[in-house]
């Protein structure tokens, strides 16, 4: 098959994280040959890495390449991509994509108009937490899912950079935000009915540090998703990193390595006899806690997969042997709701939610 022949505009932290990944362990599939950054300083690192260095857009996209990644503060985005797709190559854009749907539409028809791959690195659909939940889910382990929780908490409150700037794209909805909404989407196949969002500005007045968001979904599922930089309740000291209830039972995922435990319902409330137990609470019936012999704690199931299974598929997807994992429409959707949470929190209310054509 024919390798990915990739170049990347932006040798930042993050391209240069590319690079690194893919020269140590992706060398078979994917050759990164070129980069571009306006820093003469990150082009001379490149240089040094063994890429052609490259200080003008037009001169880089002359280099014989396949792929361009564009990894760049997120304000710049839509006109590189675009660039580089009017310049006949494949791209892969850092998330997120754009700053809403109308700005991912230019690119997504630049991309149709040309001819070429467009798609975002959704890396984290590949991490262990999530796709244990999936495993669960999907395995039945706890019957007909009713709700989940995805949360990340950090403590400093900082956001470095141009990701604290508004003008650049910053904030948590758009930083980490768009990854865990993307794994919820990718996990729950209903139509979504509502998005409900809060956005605070604690410590940073021009970006939210800290979001709350709930998806409601036709069959009555719903999502929560919690971010935040400024929490006294780092996971998983306290709190789990996700949750998700199911008719016959619950998984709990520590944090993003793995850790935590399936509960399995053997028997239902109405079918043991009940009784009044004292608690914390007072006496109490209804939160009486279940006998032992109605529950089943399992451990959670064995999961591997890593970030780099992202780039087989796109290899694989250049040579059309399998589609792509991450679909231009799933990416448009993710987007949605990410405009959805802006509005529903500058508005303080629940914001209904209309899937595309392609969704129905």
């Amino acid at each position: 098959m024919m390798k990915i022949k990739q170049g990347i505009i932006g040798y930042g932290g993050m391209g240069s994280f590319h690079h690194k990944y893919i020269k140590d362990e992706l060398s078979d599939i994917n050759d990164v040959v070129a980069a571009y950054d306006i820093d003469p300083e990150r082009v001379a690192l490149a240089e040094k890495e063994g890429l052609t260095g490259y200080h003008t857009l037009e001169e880089f996209l002359k280099h014989d390449m396949n792929t361009v990644l564009v990894a760049v503060p997120n304000d710049y985005h839509k006109d590189l991509c675009i660039a580089a797709m009017r310049a006949g190559k494949n791209v892969i854009c850092e998330k997120p994509v754009a700053f809403n749907v109308a700005e991912l539409d230019e690119m997504l028809a630049v991309s149709k108009e040309c001819g070429v791959i467009f798609t975002v690195h959704q890396n984290r659909r590949y991490d262990t937490d999530f796709n244990i939940v999936r495993k669960v889910i999907e395995g039945g382990m706890i019957g007909d899912v009713f709700a989940i929780e995805s949360r990340l908490y950090g403590t400093g409150g900082t956001m470095f950079g141009w990701r604290g700037q508004k003008e650049h794209g910053g904030g948590m909805l758009y930083d980490w935000g768009i990854h865990l909404i993307d794994q919820i989407l990718d996990l729950i196949k209903e139509p979504i009915v509502s998005v409900y969002a809060h956005l605070h500005h604690i410590i940073n007045p021009e970006c939210d540090d800290f979001f709350k968001l709930i998806i409601m979904f036709a069959n009555g599922t719903h999502a929560q998703v919690e971010v935040s930089t400024y929490h006294c309740l780092p996971v998983p000291q306290e709190m789990p990193r996700f949750v998700a209830y199911g008719t016959g039972g619950a998984v709990r995922v520590d944090d993003f390595n793995g850790g935590g435990k399936v509960i399995q319902v053997k028997t239902l409330a109405d079918e043991f006899s009940s009784q009044i137990k004292e608690t914390s609470a007072g006496p109490t019936r209804t939160f009486a806690p279940r006998p032992d012999d109605v529950l089943i704690t399992q451990e959670l199931p064995e999961v591997k997969l890593r970030w780099l299974s992202y780039y087989v598929n796109y290899h694989k997807a250049l040579n059309g042997v399998e589609p792509l994992r991450v679909q231009p429409q799933q990416v448009r959707r993710v987007m949605k709701v990410i405009d959805a949470a802006f509005e529903s929190s500058r508005l303080n209310k629940s914001i209904d939610f209309v899937e595309d054509e392609f969704y129905k």
